[in-house]
């Protein structure tokens, strides 16, 4: 709104009365571009808590839209207008990465056969139709598609969700349990980090992550091959979570954890983060950051949705571009009635 608002004033002092204002669509319509790299995926494992609190508040929204019994002809209505005008938002959806735009192309397909599925009346006849409705895309359609149909799903019911976004920071810090014994710290290990200890193959450490000298920025170098690994960030939590059981294995079991790290600093970090992701199960990483397969462009992603980015233009596996606030109303359309439904913006049609 600002940047329009500084063109338009440009405008006018350039062209006086010849100067001529953006349609109010096309502002609607500009949104704001950005790029995104490496730090968003170090942001997600360093602050496991908030991430937990994301994925709850969006877990529980998705499951209290699942569990309704029924639906307005409002809902109704909203959610086949969305559908309608998802089609022409996914046209406009044009990358240049051949991965991505493969998943837009069946990404299409799947939307047209879920706008054909909403087209029967009788869907919302029976019990639990957003389940039901959730639980066709589950069966039936990529993980794209599995998504899509969720925020999908969500949009008609902000008066039952919208609470949530209240709960979707935290001042909770990762805490050190010093009286904890051994034994229960190595049970929290094999019942929370069971995927860690399931493969300690090279392959699975092939990688590490840095910050740069010259514009401290983060960096994924390859390990025994690029210089710097001595410099590492500590995100190989699988592999830090697998060599501290190892050690467990060694120690008395009764010993406490104060011992412990009073005698194994190193071990400080990993096991306070075991400790915390206990309270909080959604934190964690299900997956080696330091694995050779690594991808994240899909962590990048993962975290941009959250904030309502759209559009992912992926430039390889290390960055993407994205849009945001697309659609949006600008200040002086915050009072309209329909001010909330702007998800899935199309360009507008203008009269010439």
């Amino acid at each position: 709104w600002l940047t329009i608002d500084l063109v338009e004033h440009i405008a006018k002092c350039r062209g006086g009365d010849k100067a001529v204002a953006l349609d109010p669509a096309i502002k609607r319509y500009m949104g704001i571009g950005n790029s995104t790299g490496l730090g968003m995926a170090i942001f997600l494992s360093k602050y496991p808590v908030l991430l937990h609190n994301w994925v709850i508040a969006r877990e529980t929204a998705l499951g209290r839209v699942r569990g309704l019994n029924g639906a307005t002809s409002e809902q109704k209505i909203l959610l086949r207008q969305l559908m309608g005008r998802l089609r022409h938002h996914l046209e406009e959806w044009i990358v240049e990465d051949a991965e991505q735009n493969q998943k837009i192309s069946t990404l299409r397909s799947e939307m047209a056969d879920f706008e054909d599925f909403l087209s029967d009346n009788g869907i919302f006849a029976g019990a639990l139709p957003w389940d039901q409705l959730y639980r066709l895309a589950e069966k039936s359609y990529s993980l794209e598609g599995q998504e899509l149909v969720a925020s999908l799903l969500m949009e008609p019911h902000g008066d039952l969700i919208d609470d949530l976004a209240d709960t979707m920071h935290t001042t909770y810090s990762a805490r050190l349990e010093p009286t904890m014994i051994l034994g229960d710290l190595r049970t929290l290990i094999e019942d929370q980090y069971a995927w860690a200890l399931k493969d300690d193959n090279p392959e699975k450490q092939k990688h590490f992550w840095y910050y740069s000298e010259d514009k401290l920025e983060p960096r994924l170098g390859e390990r025994d091959v690029d210089p710097g690994a001595e410099q590492e960030i500590p995100l190989a939590i699988a592999r830090d979570v697998t060599r501290l059981h190892q050690m467990l294995k060694k120690k008395n079991s009764a010993d406490t954890v104060a011992s412990f790290v009073m005698a194994y600093p190193e071990y400080r970090y990993v096991v306070r983060r075991i400790q915390t992701i206990a309270h909080f199960p959604y934190g964690e990483i299900y997956d080696s950051m330091i694995d050779s397969k690594i991808r994240p462009l899909d962590m990048l992603r993962f975290k941009l949705a959250f904030f309502g980015a759209s559009k992912f233009d992926p430039k390889s596996d290390l960055w993407t571009r994205i849009t945001m606030f697309q659609g949006a109303p600008m200040p002086n359309e915050l009072d309209h009635d329909d001010v909330d439904i702007w998800a899935f913006p199309v360009k507008p049609t203008l009269q010439t």
